[in-house]
């Protein structure tokens, strides 16, 4: 055997081996499969879903059908027809629930593509725009003209989940991103807050980093209301992505981190509320860790000692410089605590 043949002999062993280039590309993940159990149930709520004697129970299929996710993607033909149903809340229900269950669905994407462009009620249209943006850059061929077009809708909702949508949709495809983010620019003047805010949070992932997202970003996470938890969470998590050019967030993201929420345990959904509240701290950690400014220390070093809170902190404190250095100078936004 020729010394050329000897060394890839043994380049192809030690790829095998080792999990090297020279093997076949890693298989995509498989679909998660129902159980016999789940197909049943899946059949008996699609059967609601487009047949059901009232709208409610329509709607409550349709939602049931999205809580269970990707598990029950044979039940996206069925949801496709709930879009057209009569009653408006039905389709936006299914339209939902499209976002959850087809992610890997070309049938799903194209429904939800197609409502958006052509349903004549705003609200069903808001509601494709939100599924399409569940599913994320696999919707950009189909839906990316669409969500573009949404943008300058009269209807500040589907102004507002077109923007939203955008996002996740075309991160990943530098052509759309340069469309995207020109037309999303002007939306920060919007006369109507969320529009701004989700304009905002769209065009950090899109790679944006202006300074007037820092001051729409922080105004959101100082926001307080159970519905806006979730919003509040994805601006620091978006201020995290801006790293050092969102340094005069910090005290703000401080102030998020040392939030204490108050919730009656006695109201339902108790301990929801107060996960989403933990997410919302976690995310205020992770991005003083991003942004690496030494004032940051105290608050992350007292909140490791909270259980919930305590990985998120460790690892945002391992990002930070060791005391005595600093990331371009301690004297902006406040004390080492912070504050607004």
């Amino acid at each position: 055997m020729s010394l050329l043949r000897l060394l890839r002999a043994l380049s192809l062993a030690l790829a095998l081996t080792l999990g090297g280039p020279l093997l076949a590309k890693d298989k995509p993940p498989k679909k998660p499969q129902p159980t016999p159990q789940q197909r049943n149930e899946i059949r008996q709520l699609m059967r609601r879903a487009v047949s059901g004697r009232h709208e409610a129970r329509r709607s409550e299929a349709a939602t049931k059908l999205g809580r269970m996710g990707p598990v029950a993607e044979m039940a996206v033909p069925a949801l496709v027809q709930a879009l057209k149903d009569r009653d408006v809340s039905v389709g936006c229900a299914a339209a939902n629930a499209l976002g959850r269950v087809g992610v890997y669905s070309k049938a799903a994407i194209k429904g939800l593509a197609s409502t958006l462009a052509k349903a004549r009620e705003p609200l069903l249209r808001s509601a494709a725009a939100e599924g399409l943006g569940m599913i994320g850059p696999a919707a950009l061929k189909p839906a990316g003209r669409a969500l573009l077009g949404a943008l300058q809708h009269e209807d500040q909702d589907l102004r507002r989940e077109a923007a939203k949508a955008i996002g996740p949709v075309g991160e990943q495809d530098e052509a759309f991103t340069k469309r995207a983010v020109k037309a999303l620019q002007p939306l920060l003047s919007d006369s109507e807050q969320r529009v701004r805010r989700a304009a905002a949070l769209s065009l950090v992932r899109l790679g944006d980093a202006s300074p007037k997202l820092v001051s729409l970003l922080k105004a959101t996470v100082t926001q307080s209301g159970r519905a806006i938890v979730e919003e509040r969470r994805d601006a620091c998590l978006a201020l995290g992505k801006l790293g050092a050019a969102a340094r005069a967030a910090v005290p703000t993201l401080i102030a998020a981190l040392r939030e204490e929420p108050r919730i009656n345990k006695a109201i339902p959904y108790a301990e929801q509320r107060r996960a989403q509240h933990d997410e919302l701290r976690r995310a205020a950690a992770t991005a003083l860790g991003q942004i690496g400014d030494p004032r940051a220390r105290p608050a992350l070093e007292r909140a490791k000692e909270n259980a919930t809170l305590a990985e998120a902190a460790g690892a945002a404190l391992a990002k930070l410089p060791p005391p005595g250095e600093s990331k371009g100078g301690d004297d902006e936004g406040g004390d080492d605590e912070g504050g607004e």
